[in-house]
């Protein structure tokens, strides 16, 4: 009987990292959200596709899969997604939603320079890190 290689199981399929940070030329801060899978790739570094849509209080975004890069460069890391947003302030939910529709919603409060936990899901696929 042959034994199986099972693959290394996550507690989390993505990591949600945010971070305030200073534009020098258009001198004014600005939010930066990269997601990336916990799952790292070997032989290319692919890009997570999202339809986001930011209304109200509520910024969503909706994994739609992931993409080959656009040069055929070999390279090894996690898929990844980073968008800067200029107009986070205040409290705001981040909803993500997977391609399953499984939803995580963080509810944040985005300050000039810091941004704090109001309140994360219980059940999660996605880990938030919020970086200083």
């Amino acid at each position: 009987m042959k034994n199986k290689v099972q693959p290394e199981a996550f507690p989390y399929e993505y990591r949600l990292i945010l971070s305030q940070k200073y534009n020098q030329i258009n001198k004014t801060w600005y939010t930066n959200l990269r997601l990336e899978t916990f799952q790292e790739f070997t032989n290319f570094q692919y890009a997570i596709t999202v339809d986001d849509k930011q209304q109200n209080d509520t910024l969503r975004l909706k994994i739609t899969g992931l993409t080959t890069p656009k040069m055929l460069m070999g390279g090894s890391g996690p898929g990844v997604l980073e968008k800067e947003y200029f107009r986070l302030k205040g409290k705001y939910k981040i909803e993500i939603i997977n391609i399953d529709k499984s939803k995580n919603v963080f509810e944040l409060e985005f300050r000039k320079r810091t941004i704090s936990v109001i309140k994360s899901p219980k059940n999660k696929f996605v880990d938030l890190f919020i970086l200083k």
